[in-house]
């Protein structure tokens, strides 16, 4: 059994995430389809109607493809294992690696990376082992943003491992043709945990102000795993990523945790580089659960240290409501889930 809940498109290539629901399952990676042809589309039983080519992740540690960015029509940035991957832990089963799909018949690997010590034969180890929070998630990617204004960065969230920036620029030997790959190069992690549980989920840079928008995700049910947050960072020196402020949680957060399900905080609007998608710049649009969507906005200048969140709007929506819906202007068009 797979599931797919992260695309990307661009042009007329979709690309499609697939994940096993457990490691050492086959047909686990990213699906390549080709949807130039509407009519084609329309008559398509299954993906394999519609498939350039299939990039196969799975093997004996992997679970294949969670997550998947491609904005630009050459290169998707994806979070998976691979057949040849060997965590330290079981729970560090996925890390980051870049496929090439410019020829969309034959996707192919062109780089990646993991944090050091999640790997067995690291030659860190065994000292570089990461130590083990209190709520082990385990040590591996999430989401992945890769932006036209800063191409040549990585912003990453890493679970248990908080939020990376990664130096990518060895891409651009692969796209001119002086390399066949790369391995990108960390500039700086910042961590969350301790004293937090961790779980970092999305990093969401707003270049224009020196910041970015960092969420956490809630994955136990009664706020097990409480606080689960976002964060405002300070990302002007990207060497040195500075906390400056956290969103406040929703008045009624105990009568939340006690609902039923999951509260806490989860995705975050990405700033794709399309013309349906919003450029936000002064605020971030965050899931939380069952606490319904939030509109936050930060407050200044990164340098302020008075009052650095606050809500632009909330309106908490029930998922099984049908008669309270978002106004046209505030809706959000989600390419993942989990």
């Amino acid at each position: 059994m797979t599931r797919c809940n992260s695309l990307g498109l661009s042009g007329n290539v979709l690309v499609v995430a697939n994940q096993a629901k457990k490691v050492g399952q086959t047909s686990a990676g990213l699906w390549v389809l080709d949807v130039s042809d509407f009519a084609r589309l329309q008559s398509a039983r299954k993906l394999q109607d519609i498939t350039f080519s299939f990039f196969d992740t799975s093997g004996p540690a992997s679970p294949g493809v969670h997550y998947v960015w491609f904005v630009d029509g050459q290169f998707a940035h994806v979070t998976t294992g691979t057949k040849d991957s060997r965590p330290t832990n079981p729970k560090d089963n996925q890390f980051y690696i870049i496929v090439d799909v410019r020829d969309p018949r034959k996707p192919r690997e062109v780089a990646r990376w993991w944090l050091p010590g999640t790997q067995q034969g690291d030659v860190c180890l065994p000292n570089c082992l990461p130590e083990r929070h209190k709520i082990v998630d385990g040590y591996r990617s999430h989401t992945i943003e890769v932006l036209p204004e800063h191409p040549d960065r990585a912003y990453i969230g890493y679970i248990d491992g908080g939020q990376l920036i990664l130096d990518i620029s060895g891409l651009d030997d692969v796209r001119a043709g002086r390399a066949t790959n790369f391995t990108p190069k960390l500039i700086s992690r910042l961590k969350f945990s301790p004293p937090y549980t961790a779980w970092t989920h999305t990093v969401q840079p707003i270049f224009e102000r020196g910041l970015a928008f960092v969420s956490d995700e809630s994955v136990q049910d009664a706020c097990a795993d409480a606080p689960k947050l976002v964060w405002l960072v300070d990302i002007r020196a990207e060497t040195n990523p500075v906390i400056i402020g956290t969103a406040p949680l929703a008045a009624n957060a105990s009568e939340l945790c006690k609902r039923g399900g999951r509260y806490g905080s989860h995705n975050l609007s990405p700033n794709f580089p399309s013309p349906t998608s919003a450029k936000l710049k002064n605020t971030t649009v965050a899931t939380f659960f069952n606490g319904g969507v939030r509109y936050l906005s930060p407050g200044g200048h990164p340098k302020s240290s008075q009052r650095p969140f606050r809500h632009r709007r909330s309106r908490l929506l029930r998922s099984t409501s049908t008669t309270q819906q978002p106004h046209p202007r505030h809706r959000h068009q989600s390419r993942h889930r989990g």
